[in-house]
């Protein structure tokens, strides 16, 4: 069997909590990265979900959109005025 090598890069700080973590499973940064490889290999794709912080926020937006509508359908969400509807849309904008 042949073997390639590969240079990763990663922040220092990142790479000593991974590494750290790898022993923790007994094993090495090494050992983990085949384990990685071998994965996207057989799946043809990364192994796990990749999603941008993006679609995160837009699905807990939905989230708590349907709670709402939920809540109003039920009668157990108290009414908002307009001023406080404006109120909180603007905060959800600013990320409070």
């Amino acid at each position: 069997m042949q073997y390639s090598a590969t240079t990763v890069r990663l922040e220092t700080e990142l790479k000593q909590e991974f590494d750290s973590i790898c022993k923790s499973m007994g094993m090495n940064a090494n050992v983990a990265f085949n384990i990685f490889v071998r994965a996207v290999v057989n799946k043809r794709g990364i192994p796990f979900p990749v999603e941008s912080s993006e679609k995160k926020d837009r699905a807990a937006g939905l989230a708590a959109f349907n709670t709402i509508r939920e809540q109003a359908e039920t009668g157990s969400h108290t009414e908002l005025s307009d001023v406080e509807i404006e109120q909180e849309i603007s905060e959800y904008r600013s990320g409070k």
